[in-house]
């Protein structure tokens, strides 16, 4: 370390990561020390506080400003699974950085579709309203623009960390329609205009799980719930609870049209169903609540009214990516992949509650050690950081809303390296002015 940081003063910076990265061959370093740098000055002041640390016999570096290094690389015995988020993380603007530096990655996505400017809901993805206060960039979308669009995104950071960073995941796990969304980013699905055309015509996602929610009214109806009074209203609602759900399911049982929706960890869960009636558990619960803008009936047993229509909905033509095991949100496990499967897993987590934290302890017991999260914002790493807390473990999020995603692809990569994980650190200096990553053999 020492060495290099007399190559430091004067350097052009990203040829000299470019050098560095020339030298590491894969798999040669026993120890990795990767720093994140925007200009030499911040790289010779985090190279001193890496010195400062590792002097100090510390096994473990994981700095957020970007120092990381371990001298237990998890990679040597661990597996590495990509981690794809629900489509209610979805935001406007993701993904345009990205597209402006590496525009060939947007090949993996049109491959797949004949129209992927419009499946890609680009007009709010990529807004051209950037100066009048038409969208708020938060703004509730349909939930068929929240899905393509995250779709969308999950299928560029994927193809962006398989086929330009050479990072291979050995299992996927979904978290509710990021399950869907896995299958497309990890090339299992393909029909990307199929099930388009199924989205926007069929009645299950336009008036039955969605809209009007007519499979939800007839449900409650058989139930002897009188729905006349919600036809036509916005009687449907879905909260995020800061609580265990211990502290939530004794109030359910007095909330019959109120269900655990998504357990996602031990101390955070989602309730779904009748606004009244969330309300009134959130009264009794005494938590921090906050409303959740996806407008879909997902995770509830009321969705057993249209179980065959949403099993023939994700029917696709499926093929099985070599070395990959798929994990079902909705039973907890791995299944063999194949047409039929896949879609009975898509099933299971949309009848009931998805228990996020069953899934990773799964997958922590069946060997995965690096959790890479592919697709919008980053909840489902801190969420695994509170479900494997204590345990030796790395989760990253591949994006984080509000950074550059160029910096936060590096601060993947660096991660990744210093855990042992063979990444293609070169690809990522193509364009000009990038800050580098910088590996230390």
């Amino acid at each position: 370390v020492k060495q290099f940081k007399t190559l430091v003063p004067g350097a052009h910076l990203e040829r000299l990561a470019l050098e560095r990265a020339a030298q590491h061959q894969r798999g040669s370093a026993p120890l990795t020390l990767c720093v994140v740098a925007s200009e030499a000055r911040d790289l010779e002041a985090k190279l001193d506080k890496a010195l400062t640390i590792l002097g100090g016999i510390q096994e473990s570096v994981m700095d957020i400003h970007g120092i990381f290094f371990s001298a237990r690389p998890l990679a040597r015995e661990g597996k590495l699974a990509f981690v794809f988020p629900g489509a209610g993380n979805a935001y406007a603007g993701m993904a345009r950085e990205l597209v402006l530096r590496f525009p060939d990655q947007m090949t993996g996505f049109q491959r797949k579709t004949v129209a992927p400017r419009r499946r890609s809901m680009e007009q709010w993805v990529h807004p051209r309203e950037i100066f009048r206060r038409r969208h708020s960039r938060d703004e509730m979308r349909s939930a068929n623009e929240m899905i393509w669009g995250a779709g969308y995104y999950t299928q560029m950071l994927s193809d962006a960390l398989r086929f330009r960073m050479g990072v291979r995941p050995q299992a996927a796990l979904g978290y509710s329609l990021g399950e869907s969304s896995g299958l497309f980013a990890l090339d299992a699905w393909n029909s990307v205009d199929e099930l388009h055309q199924r989205l926007t015509t069929w009645p299950l996602i336009t008036t039955e799980i969605a809209g009007p929610m007519n499979a939800v009214l007839r449900a409650w109806s058989r139930q002897g719930v009188d729905v006349s009074k919600l036809e036509g209203t916005s009687f449907w609602a879905t909260y995020l609870l800061v609580c265990s759900p211990e502290e939530v399911y004794p109030h359910l049982k007095d909330e019959p049209l109120v269900h655990m929706a998504i357990i996602n960890a031990p101390d955070e869960c989602v309730i779904a169903g009748l606004h009244e009636g969330c309300k009134r558990v959130i009264e009794k619960v005494k938590r921090s609540a906050h409303f959740t803008p996806f407008p879909v009936a997902v995770h509830v047993p009321e969705v057993e009214e249209v179980e065959p229509e949403y099993r023939t909905l994700h029917t696709l033509p499926t093929q099985a990516p070599e070395g990959v095991t798929f994990y079902s949100s909705g039973i907890g496990r791995p299944y063999k992949m194949d047409q039929d499967n896949a879609a009975e897993s898509i099933v299971a987590q949309a009848i009931r509650c998805v228990d996020f934290p069953k899934l990773v302890n799964q997958a922590y017991d069946d060997g995965i050690r690096i959790f890479v999260e592919v697709g919008p914002r980053g909840s489902c790493t801190r969420w695994i950081e509170k479900i494997l807390d204590g345990r030796p473990f790395l989760a990253v999020a591949s994006d984080r809303k509000g950074r550059s995603e160029f910096v936060n692809l590096l601060h993947v990569a660096a991660q990744l390296s210093a855990q042992g994980v063979d990444v293609d650190l070169k690809s990522l200096y193509a364009a000009e002015q990038a800050p580098p990553v910088v590996t230390l053999l």
